[in-house]
């Protein structure tokens, strides 16, 4: 069957079954960490139109690789030899011997974990000094923003308070002005009524008026 794919990178049993599986796929990912190593692509085309191919003369051998490393980016060894094990490892020939994914996946976060503990190790004073004052200045930062977020809340509560008191001496004045007002009216009732009764009184104790008619002689 017919095959595609960018030359250098296809599985060489890809190229020839024309079966694509998981270990092609590794083969190729291998591929791609040379490059970024060594920053060559893994094939060239020359003039005549014969393919030159970069790694085949790596032979598996990390010392191979060494040489072939970008200068320019200063690769640490310890991570260009890792990365470099990886990669011969998956461009084998042997099928079978290839990780696949999963493995690949687990070996970089285990090696980063490790770069990790590592690089702590072997932080110098002053470089453990400079994270701790770092760590100081974000705790007094966070320190002062609660003091802050503090100072706002009480002040706000004063403000609470201070409106509550004056409403409610709103609220004071309003209700005594009313029951004043109420306790007038009914003042003022109390007294028509007292003199209603005083004046019904008085003139229940007067004698009667005559209405008979004086008569002269005769």
């Amino acid at each position: 069957s017919k095959t595609s794919g960018t030359i250098g990178y296809a599985d060489p049993l890809y190229i020839k079954s024309g079966r694509v599986t998981n270990k092609s796929e590794v083969y190729s990912f291998g591929m791609v960490l040379l490059e970024l190593l060594t920053r060559t692509p893994p094939a060239l085309q020359g003039h005549d139109g014969q393919i030159i191919h970069n790694y085949e003369h790596l032979a598996g051998s990390l010392m191979n690789v060494r040489p072939m490393l970008d200068p320019g980016a200063q690769w640490p060894n310890e991570v260009s030899d890792h990365l470099g094990t990886m990669a011969l490892s998956c461009i084998q020939d042997t099928v079978d011997n290839r990780p696949d994914f999963p493995q690949i996946v687990r070996n970089l976060k285990e090696w980063k974990k490790d770069l990790e503990e590592t690089g702590r190790r072997q932080q110098t004073p002053p470089q453990q000094q400079q994270q701790q004052q770092q760590h100081q200045q974000q705790q007094q930062q966070q320190q002062l923003s609660q003091h802050q977020h503090q100072l706002q809340r009480e002040d706000q509560t004063q403000r609470d308070h201070h409106q509550n008191n004056h409403n409610n001496h709103n609220n004071y004045n309003t209700t005594t002005r009313q029951q004043i007002k109420t306790k007038k009216a009914q003042k003022h009732q109390n007294s028509h009524v007292e003199a209603v009764k005083t004046h019904q009184n008085l003139r229940e104790k007067m004698p009667p008026v005559s209405t008979k008619r004086h008569r002269g002689p005769l």
